[in-house]
Parts: structure tokens; C-alpha cells; sequence
């Protein structure tokens, strides 16, 4: 009886061990590239650059939210990159991505040619974003 307390103990105590040895959760970096702002003040569209470490690179991340809120996380709108080299690289590594306002709760985001969108939103936060790759 004692030994299999034991063994039941060693086998909870082991699997234990081996769950915390998971993976850590990534750190990862945000670069404000660009923003801009709706006609009326009241919302922002803020180009970012996220890494998360590895193998993965840089990608080209845009949020929109209030205007007196900052950038936090992933963004909320577009997600992109340069898919292993097919799009033209901007200087900081990811795609090109470019923001224009067309009316205070619209926006139209250009990214480049070939880019691979890996998330694009509408609407967001109430505003409608319109979505275009942009030709070479």
C-alpha cells in the first residue's frame, strides 16, 4: 500500500514538473512606425512593428482605437509580412503599410504588393477599414 502512494505521488509530482517546462510565453516588442489620425480627433490608426522573437521576423501590425489610448498587443486591424521575402521589405522589416483617412469613421489601409495578410478586420472600434494591396 505504501509503495503505491509512492509511485501514485511520484507520477503527480513528475507530471507537474513537466508542465511547468512548457514553452514560455513570448516577449514581444512593439515599434510605432506611423499613425494617424481620424478627421474628427476622436479615433487613431497606429502602424506598428511587432517581434516576438525567433525565426518568425518582423511583422507590420496596425490598430485602431481611441485617440488618447496606446498601443498594447497584437494589432486589432491589420497583421501582415513580407511572406519569407515575397513582399518588399519597408526599412524596419515588414511590409509597407500606409493609413488614410476618408471620413471619421473610415479608414483605408494599403500594404504592399504580395504581403501575406495573415488577419484584417472590419470594422473596428465603429470604424469601417477598407483593405488594398498596393501594385509595384
Amino acid at each position: 500500500m505504501t509503495f503505491r502512494i509512492a509511485s501514485i505521488a511520484l507520477v503527480t509530482l513528475s507530471a507537474l514538473g513537466l508542465a511547468s517546462c512548457g514553452k514560455p510565453t513570448p516577449i514581444c516588442d512593439n515599434q510605432v512606425i506611423r499613425q494617424a489620425t481620424s478627421p474628427d480627433g476622436a479615433m487613431k490608426a497606429v502602424l506598428f512593428r511587432r517581434s516576438c522573437g525567433g525565426p518568425t521576423g518582423f511583422s507590420s501590425q496596425v490598430s485602431v482605437f481611441a485617440a488618447s489610448e496606446a498601443v498594447i498587443g497584437k494589432g486589432n486591424a491589420l497583421i501582415a509580412d513580407t511572406d519569407g521575402g515575397h513582399a518588399v521589405a519597408a526599412e524596419w522589416g515588414g511590409p509597407d503599410v500606409t493609413l488614410e483617412w476618408t471620413a471619421p469613421r473610415a479608414l483605408t489601409v494599403t500594404f504592399a504588393y504580395l504581403s501575406r495578410v495573415i488577419v484584417h478586420e472590419s470594422p473596428v472600434r465603429g470604424v469601417d477599414v477598407t483593405y488594398q494591396s498596393a501594385r509595384e
